[in-house]
């Protein structure tokens, strides 16, 4: 704070200085300065982050092996239906071939008096 001449007084300089200094970066004492020899040099949280760094990767291996099925699965699907729309296509060209390649019947009925006629099928008598 200032006082009436502009003056910043003693105890807002020590608190801002204060401030400052806590603002600085502190090393932190429990990480070692060596590399880790042993489990039991390792400090708390580093262990609880190795626990979750190997439950990560197990839940990406499952991950994986999940992904890999459902792509096997969609696989099959595919297979099975490419098959399907092929045994359906092949269908279709049979019913269409069937339908151009009507033969008239061997037995027709003349209109007039019915009675029948073997042969091509014309309707006259």
């Amino acid at each position: 704070m200032a006082d009436h001449k502009g003056r910043e007084s003693k105890d807002y300089k020590d608190s801002k200085e204060s401030k400052a200094s806590h603002k600085r970066f502190k090393p932190d004492s429990t990480v070692p300065d060596s590399p880790v020899k042993s489990k039991e040099d390792m400090p708390a949280n580093t262990e609880v982050i190795m626990q979750h760094i190997i439950a990560l990767h197990t839940l990406a291996q499952h991950s994986r092996n999940s992904t890999d099925a459902m792509y096997c699965d969609i696989q099959t699907i595919h297979t099975d239906l490419k098959g399907l729309s092929d045994r359906h296509r092949e269908e279709e060209s049979r019913i269409s071939s069937l339908e151009d390649a009507k033969t008239p019947p061997l037995i027709s009925f003349n209109e007039t008096n019915g009675k029948g006629n073997l042969g091509v099928g014309s309707l006259q008598p």
